[in-house]
């Protein structure tokens, strides 16, 4: 997009006045992340609020923030190849992950021991399955890289997130900024809107 006119995006941290905006702002969201934090991602329709889907505590965290016991959530993967990692994946199955409209597909998870599933297993407890999809704008794809010259040497890269819908139980998903600020904000650490 145009730099002078177009999108911006602006990562702020729950209850801080000031925030930070452009590449400053992936940058944030990403160390933010990758250090076991909850965010929400401003995407299409809407907020989805996001974290490690490999940090264990991280998705306990969440899980307990939302209220939301026992139900999975849907992972994003950074490609087909991180999905195979913890899932089986046919072909049809990736036709479907990497079509233009990028749905959320059940995936049978490789391994249901939860010792050989590098994913949180309070991804989707006691379920063989996982709903998983692929990055849909480019906002989402700039979560899995690593391109900033403020990342230290050899830091991790996000593979896989947590990206559950950003609401409260029972009521319709956030999708103007504010109102995820104030909605929000005693589930997630910071915000990546646009």
């Amino acid at each position: 997009a145009c730099p002078k006119c177009g999108p911006e995006i602006e990562f702020r941290v729950r209850g801080a006045e000031c925030s930070v905006k452009g590449n400053q702002a992936t940058e944030a969201c990403i160390n933010i992340l990758r250090n076991g934090g909850i965010a929400a991602v401003k995407g299409l329709g809407g907020f989805h609020i996001a974290c490690d889907a490999m940090n264990h505590q991280t998705v306990a965290t969440l899980r307990e923030r939302k209220r939301r016991s026992n139900k999975p959530f849907a992972v994003m993967a950074a490609s087909v190849k991180v999905l195979r990692g913890f899932c089986e994946v046919t072909s049809d199955e990736q036709d479907l992950l990497e079509s233009p409209k990028r749905p959320i597909v059940l995936l049978k998870k490789k391994h249901p021991d939860a010792v050989l599933n590098p994913l949180s297993d309070d991804v989707a407890p006691n379920n063989q399955f996982v709903g998983c999809m692929l990055p849909y704008t480019p906002l989402h794809s700039l979560l899995f890289s690593v391109g900033g010259k403020d990342h230290a040497e050899g830091a991790r890269t996000l593979s896989v997130l947590v990206m559950t819908s950003g609401n409260l139980s029972e009521e319709p998903i956030v999708h103007r900024n504010d109102d995820a600020i104030k909605k929000l904000s005693g589930t997630v650490d910071a915000f990546l809107s646009h």
